[in-house]
Parts: structure tokens; sequence; C-alpha cells
């Protein structure tokens, strides 16, 4: 075989595939080639690559940066204050989960809103199992769960987990389709 064979196309023309003969872990195959777009119209030119570093990419037309004014994208680095963990929602570093407890409850499937999971101010996570044959609707606001108005839906027996910091602490309420099994809930404090 050798590069580009041209493919039998049956009663339709014939065409020549742009390949490459090689052996792959001792197996003699055509690895096809591709043309990555040189930017001119039927251009040929090939586009720069090596194994070691991929495609070459000019940095040379991109505006400097000011040294210690550089702003990512709207975060200051500069602004952010000494022990400072967390720049809105994203985390840095810092606490820790370590929960200590872990509590189990049960609380029974419901065709109207029920408390899953209380108010608690000293929550590092949970885990909520389905233990159903319904959907239930889950509401992580402290709100009235519904069918329109839920955070996450779980099917017949799903799993879902919340671990993070800082850790949100509204009650978590919960809707079934129908009133059949239960959720098994676990928090950690």
């Amino acid at each position: 075989m050798a590069d580009s064979p041209t493919v039998d196309n049956g009663g339709l023309t014939d065409y020549v595939v742009s390949s490459d003969e090689v052996t792959i872990d001792g197996t003699l195959g055509q690895v096809q080639r591709i043309k990555i777009v040189d930017g001119t119209n039927a251009g040929t030119e090939l586009v720069a690559a090596t194994a070691a570093n991929g495609l070459d990419v000019d940095v040379t037309r991109l505006p400097a940066l000011v040294a210690g004014t550089a702003n990512i994208g709207d975060v200051d680095i500069a602004s952010i204050a000494a022990g400072t963990t967390a720049i809105g929602a994203v985390y840095l570093g810092g606490t820790t989960h370590n929960a200590a407890t872990g509590t189990k409850s049960n609380v029974s499937a419901s065709a109207t809103s029920v408390t899953v999971l209380a108010q608690n101010t000293s929550r590092k996570g949970y885990i909520v199992f389905n233990d159903s044959t319904s959907v239930c609707y889950l509401d992580c606001s402290g709100g009235t769960a519904s069918a329109t108005s839920f955070s996450v839906r779980l099917d017949p027996y799903d799993t879902y987990e919340l671990f993070t910091v800082p850790m949100p602490s509204p009650a978590l309420t919960g809707i079934w389709t129908t009133a059949t099994g239960s959720m098994r809930v676990t928090e950690f404090t």
C-alpha cells in the first residue's frame, strides 16, 4: 500500500485520499492528512507545527500586558486583600470540608413540597438519594419546590451531592411526581 491511495467508490467516481503510510505499534496503515487552513484562498502553504510543540502561535502581534497592573477579565489581582480566599464565587483555598459528623435521615416522598433538609449554617455538605420510583424536584434555595420551580431534578434512584466552600445553608425542599418511596439524606457538619 502506498501513500494517498485511490478509493474505489463503487459506481461513482473514485477519489484519492491524501494519506501517509506509517507503522503504528507494529501495524502498517494509512494516516489521513488534514489541511489546516493557512488563510489564503486555495492555499497550500503548510502551517508550522512540530510533534514537540504543536502549532506555532505568533504572539508578537498581541498587545503587551502592563507590569503590575494587569487584569484577568474583570478581576483586578492587585486589589485582593491579603488573606482573602475567595473572589466572588471563585474559591482560592483555605477552609476545607473536614466534616466531623454525618447525620442520616429519611424523608417520605410527597406530592406536595416538603423539607428534605433543614437550614443549617454549620453544614459542610450533603448527599441525597431518591429511593423512589418517582421523579423528585429539589429546590436548593429554601423555597417551595415544584415541577416548574426547582434547582435539581432527580430521576428514580438518582443521587445528588453538594460539597463546596462556602457551603450554602438554606433548607432543601422537594416534591415528587407521586408520593412513593423516600429520600435518603446524609448531612455533614
